[in-house]
C-alpha cells in the first residue's frame, strides 16, 4: 500500500519522524488486515524507524513495535522474515528485558549454527550484559557464538562476538577482562574481508 512504500522511501531518506508518523498511519486504516504481511511490513518499519528516532530511551517502545511485526510473520510462516525482525539492532536501555525476550525468540526459529544465528546470539548477549544485568548468561552466549564463529571459519563474526563481549566486560568494570576480549578481537578481525570486524571492540 501507499504508506508502506511511503514509509520505506522516508526510512531511505533518513527522515525517521516522518518515517515513524507514516508507518503509524498506516496501521491506523480500518482498511487494513491486522495480520497481514502488509501489517507486519508497516509494524517492522514503525519499531525501524522509531529506533533511529529515539535511542535507548524508550526501547520497550521499539520492542513492542517490532515484536508485533514478529508474532504477525511467524503466524504466517515466514520463520525467515521473523528472524530478520528479531535481528534488527534495539539500542540497549537498562532494566529492559524486551529486547532479550525478541532476540530468545528469533535465536529459537533461526538455523542453527548459521550466520544469522550468530548474529543474534552476539546481540542477545549484549541484552542479558546491558539490560539485564545478566553477566555470566551474557559470557556463556559470546562463548558459543565465537565457538560456532571459529568452527565457520568466519573471523568477521568471531571478532564481532568477542568485541561484544569485551564492550560488556567493561559496562561491569572488568578492565582486565575486557582489554583482553578487546585485543583478540582486534586481532581476529585483522584476518577478516569484513573491514569493521577489526573495530568492533
Amino acid at each position: 500500500g501507499y504508506a508502506l512504500a511511503a514509509g520505506r522511501q522516508a526510512l531511505a531518506s533518513h527522515s525517521w519522524e516522518e518515517a515513524s508518523d507514516i508507518f503509524a498511519r498506516g496501521l491506523e486504516s480500518p482498511a487494513l488486515d491486522p495480520v497481514s504481511k502488509e501489517a507486519g511490513e508497516l509494524w517492522f518499519g514503525l519499531g525501524r524507524a522509531q529506533g533511529m528516532m529515539w535511542g535507548n530511551e524508550r526501547s520497550g517502545t521499539i520492542a513492542g513495535s517490532l515484536t508485533r511485526a514478529f508474532d504477525i510473520f511467524v503466524s504466517l510462516g515466514d520463520r525467515p522474515k521473523a528472524v530478520e525482525v528479531a535481528g534488527i539492532y534495539i539500542p540497549q536501555g537498562q532494566g529492559r528485558p524486551a529486547t532479550g525476550r525478541l532476540l530468545e525468540r528469533g535465536l529459537e526459529l533461526a538455523i542453527p549454527g548459521s550466520p544469522g544465528a550468530i548474529g543474534l546470539m552476539v546481540r542477545l548477549g549484549l541484552a542479558y550484559g546491558l539490560e539485564e544485568n545478566r553477566l555470566q548468561d551474557a559470557r556463556n552466549i559470546f562463548a558459543e557464538a565465537t565457538r560456532v564463529a571459529r568452527s565457520l571459519g568466519n573471523p568477521g563474526l568471531e571478532a564481532r562476538a568477542l568485541g561484544a563481549e569485551a564492550r560488556v566486560e567493561m559496562n561491569h568494570a572488568l578492565f582486565d577482562s575486557a582489554l583482553e576480549k578487546a585485543l583478540m578481537a582486534a586481532e581476529v578481525g585483522l584476518r577478516s574481508e569484513d573491514a569493521d570486524a577489526a573495530i568492533y571492540a
